[in-house]
């Protein structure tokens, strides 16, 4: 089974990104994730290839470090979420994607998240995260960057399939001269064509 982890501090919206994406819902109050849980989905990167991926969203809790962290290792890919109006929470971006790489295989494909844009439609709300920060961090990294909303499920499906995409062409371009990418990972496979979207950036 191919992993994708959400990762990121309490309260970003981890847990109403996958329930969005997985169920087309956006919970109102939704309860804090304890240690991991997870989504299966096939992904249909198009009308010939289709990816099979598990969804793990974890806790942002420090009680469930050890628990969280030895289930990177199996991370073909990351989500890696911080709240625009919360500047604290793109700080810990630093340790966040220091335990990413630390954990997990060197061709992990990594998603920089600026979640809950929504919020600032809302006078009241404060952007405290400036898109060009986030951006330049991501660009030092080389990880792929989005800002989107948890509400907004358009959003949260072109992240995902850029990123599994990236996944695709990752496993396929360490798979040459050792015959196809292994049947785990692919559903249905065929030529993926590339395409450009100016809604992110990438590394």
């Amino acid at each position: 089974m191919n992993i994708v982890i959400l990762v990121g501090d309490m309260g970003v919206g981890k847990t109403s990104l996958i329930s969005q994406y997985i169920k087309n819902i956006f919970p109102e109050n939704p309860l804090p994730t304890i240690a991991i849980e997870f989504s299966t989905k096939i992904i249909q990167i198009n009308s010939f290839t289709n990816i099979k991926m598990q969804i793990w969203d974890t806790t942002g809790q420090e009680k469930y470090k050890s628990i969280t962290s030895h289930h990177y290792r199996k991370a073909v890919g990351a989500l890696l979420v911080y709240d625009v109006t919360r500047h604290s929470s793109f700080e810990n971006c630093v340790k966040w994607l220091s335990e990413i790489r630390n954990y997990t295989d060197k061709d992990c494909v990594i998603c920089l998240i600026g979640n809950k844009i929504d919020l600032l439609e809302n006078k009241k709300n404060k952007r405290e995260v400036p898109r060009t920060e986030a951006e330049n961090f991501a660009k030092r990294n080389r990880i792929i960057f989005f800002e989107l909303s948890a509400k907004k499920s358009g959003d949260i499906n072109r992240c995902i399939e850029i990123m599994i995409k990236k996944i695709y062409d990752t496993k396929k371009e360490s798979y040459k001269g050792s015959g196809s990418i292994s049947e785990s990972f692919i559903v249905r496979d065929s030529v993926i064509q590339g395409e450009e979207n100016s809604n992110y950036v990438c590394c």
